[in-house]
């Protein structure tokens, strides 16, 4: 990381065995408590949070568009390690700055992988029937 890029941060980055009080910045890896793991919705991987969007690319007349079908999120407190010690997060009005890791489309003569419909199909039954 360069100056600027520091500069920009609101928080400087800390080392777990130096936190002080109040927000801070800390950079590392998340660990799930035992047995408090969650689960991806769409690749079943072992995670401590998860956010996806499913979205429906819709035309109407000379109008197109991207709707949102599905949307969710979830997060529970964990862990953050680094080489100095381990410290419990709880994200609770966190800013969370992840990039999106996975991204999948489908269209004409493309298709979701299985494992990514299933849960979408399963999802979205819910809703329909929350919603009727």
């Amino acid at each position: 990381m360069d100056e600027t890029e520091e500069a920009d941060r609101e928080h400087p980055t800390s080392k777990i065995r130096s936190l002080a009080m109040g927000l801070v910045e800390i950079y590392g890896q998340a660990l799930a408590p035992q047995g408090n793991n969650l689960k991806s919705p769409f690749s079943n991987k072992d995670c401590v949070y998860y956010k996806y969007t499913v979205e429906e690319y819709r035309q109407q007349g000379k109008h197109k568009r991207w709707v949102t079908v599905l949307s969710g999120d979830k997060i529970r407190p964990f862990y953050v390690r680094d080489e100095t010690g381990q410290v419990l997060v709880d994200p609770a009005s966190a800013k969370i700055d992840i990039p999106m890791d996975n991204e999948y489309s489908s269209g004409f003569g493309r298709d979701l992988r299985l494992r990514s419909r299933s849960s979408l199909n399963l999802r979205a039954a819910a809703l329909k029937v929350f919603l009727g």
